[in-house]
């Protein structure tokens, strides 16, 4: 089930998967991030900037890493604005996911 909001970690699990079986996502168009950072600062603080450096690149045992755009669902699923309780079986996406779509 994925969203916009699935970034890194949940990227990084899908594209781990694609070589061994079929993964199958359900929801919106994932955020795309196969990259990670770390800031660097000045710890005396007489700099006031910050640097951002790309620091690692997630691959597959294939040696994919072909998502910097995101996922494209298998099964296109809009998440409403009036969301239920967590694990309601009813929301949307796992609504989808229980009926086997």
């Amino acid at each position: 089930m994925t969203t916009d909001y699935t970034a890194l970690a949940s990227g990084l699990i899908i594209n781990s998967l694609r070589p061994y079986m079929t993964v199958t996502t359900i929801g919106t168009t994932t955020y795309g991030q196969n990259v990670s950072s770390i800031t660097i600062t000045d710890d005396s603080e007489q700099v006031r900037w910050e640097m951002q450096l790309i620091v690692f690149k997630s691959y597959n045992s294939a040696e994919q890493s072909d998502y910097s755009t995101g996922f494209t669902p298998n099964i296109e699923v809009e998440e409403p604005l009036n969301l239920l309780l967590l694990g309601d079986t009813q929301e949307a996406l796992l609504n989808t996911v229980k009926s086997g779509a």
